[in-house]
């Protein structure tokens, strides 16, 4: 029999092709505002994750229900549906025999629509805005429920081996029982190795939230080196005094910690330099220093740096006692973000280091003026 759900099920929101209404550049902002909408529920998602305990066991369960889901949609469906398990779009669900519930809302997702080439010839993923469904906001023919816990140990040996971004090979010259070869870019596994052997690992028992925390800021890897800003992250999370201070001190200038690196108003994305910074020279002369440069740029992406925050910070701190702020600040605005940079590298080797970046600060400061300028003192 004929399943006519979908002609009468009008509340549901679906996707309507309003961009046949539209012009190419109306359209174009349209998708390009329903982008940023999504990017940053998802990063709001993630500030409420990283500080609240109960946000973050909702988010692990969604990303292991999801299976395969990128780290942004987790995040965004954990925000609009944290029981969320299982999501496909309106017309998916036709095909297996579903329909949605009548005044069902949908759940946005960010699903890849090709790649372009940038104007500087790299390559980028274009990314659209998607309306999906869970399956709780659907009816009809059952659904297959995923048979993990009772699969054999060989079927989930296979399933883990199967579609792996890197080979799987066995050996005969592994010095434990399993390694990667980073040289390769391959898993080797030892020959005749038994399911108890296969994998070992160490396992910590009566840990706290914040222990976990504490442990994953630690740990070290060699395929993927633990960023800075994930190392940060988990130490305020786990409460760590100089982490959280350090949060702090950003978020009291405005500033906010771009842990994923997405570049924008007053995001500060160099944290290792920032926080190296922050210890060396202390928390007042920080604030003093990124107090300065965020006012000199008004927080754009260029004027945070890594060359800007290491020669201002430095500079700061170097010349406490005889600079002008004031002075500083003019001095600045009449130079390009990108000019200690830029007249950094060109310094060659004359500076090593942090000091070719002072120096250009020390430059710009001083200016054409023999009275107020600063000596050398590096």
């Amino acid at each position: 029999m004929e399943n006519y759900d979908s002609i009468i099920e009008n509340s549901v929101e679906k996707e309507q092709p309003q961009h046949q209404r539209l012009t190419t550049e109306e359209w174009a902002a349209k998708k390009q505002e329903e982008r940023a909408r999504l990017y940053d529920m998802a990063a709001d998602m993630a500030d409420k994750v990283f500080s609240d305990p109960q946000q973050l066991k909702s988010y692990l369960g969604v990303q292991a229900r999801l299976g395969k889901a990128s780290v942004n949609n987790a995040l965004l469906a954990a925000a609009q549906k944290p029981e969320a398990g299982y999501l496909l779009s309106y017309e998916d669900w036709q095909e297996r025999g579903r329909s949605v519930k009548r005044g069902e809302k949908a759940i946005m997702q960010l699903v890849s629509n090709g790649e372009y080439e940038r104007q500087d010839g790299s390559t980028g993923v274009s990314m659209d805005a998607k309306k999906v469904f869970d399956v709780s906001q659907t009816y009809g023919k059952p659904v297959g429920q995923r048979a993990i816990l009772s699969m054999p140990f060989k079927s989930k040996l296979k399933a883990l081996t199967t579609n792996t971004p890197v080979p799987v090979r066995l050996s005969d010259h592994v010095p434990q029982n399993a390694m990667y070869d980073t040289q390769e870019r391959e898993i080797r596994v030892a020959r005749g190795l038994n399911g108890n052997a296969l994998i070992y690992c160490k396992v910590y028992f009566g840990m706290t939230e914040q222990d976990e925390a504490t442990l994953f800021a630690q740990q070290f890897g060699v395929s993927a080196p633990l960023s800075a800003g994930a190392k940060l992250r988990a130490l305020i999370f786990a409460g760590d005094p100089g982490a959280v201070a350090f949060e702090e001190a950003n978020h009291s200038l405005g500033i906010r910690l771009d842990y994923d690196q997405e570049r924008g108003q007053n995001r500060l994305g160099c944290i290792r330099t920032a926080y190296d910074a922050y210890v060396k020279i202390g928390a007042e002369r920080y604030k003093e220093a990124m107090g300065i440069l965020k006012s000199v740029w008004n927080g754009t992406p260029d004027s945070f740096r890594m060359e800007n925050v290491l020669g201002i910070t430095r500079f700061v701190d170097l010349y406490h006692d005889e600079y002008n702020p004031h002075r500083l600040v003019t001095q600045l605005r009449h130079v390009d973000p990108l000019t200690i940079y830029r007249e950094g590298r060109a310094a060659g080797f004359n500076f090593v280091g942090y000091k070719k970046y002072l120096f250009q600060v020390l430059r710009i400061y001083n200016g054409c003026s023999k009275v107020r300028a600063l000596p050398l003192k590096f």
